[in-house]
C-alpha cells in the first residue's frame, strides 16, 4: 500500500506543481513564500496519504493544504507585522 501512495502523491505533484505554485503566489503574493508553501504541501500530502480517504480528488485535497497553509503564513506575517 505505501508505493502505491508513493506512486499516486508523486504522479500528483508532477502534474499539478506549476498550478500550484501558481495557486499559492496569488495568494502570498511573494514568489519565494509561495515556492516554500508549495513544497511543504506536497511534504504534508505525502506525509497524509495514508490517511487519505478519497472523499474528494487529490489534487483537491492538495490545494486544500496549500491553501490553509497559505492562511497560516499570511496570519503569521500579519502577526509579525503588527509586533
Amino acid at each position: 500500500a505505501g508505493s502505491f501512495f508513493t506512486q499516486a502523491s508523486s504522479a500528483l505533484i508532477g502534474s499539478a506543481g506549476l498550478d500550484l505554485r501558481r495557486f499559492c503566489l496569488k495568494h502570498t503574493r511573494d514568489p519565494d513564500v509561495a515556492d516554500d508553501v508549495a513544497q511543504r504541501a506536497c511534504l504534508v500530502l505525502w506525509q497524509n496519504m495514508p490517511r487519505f480517504e478519497a472523499r474528494s480528488r487529490l489534487r483537491t485535497y492538495l490545494f486544500g493544504i496549500a491553501f490553509n497553509l497559505c492562511r497560516r503564513h499570511t496570519r503569521e506575517s500579519n502577526r509579525e507585522a503588527r509586533r
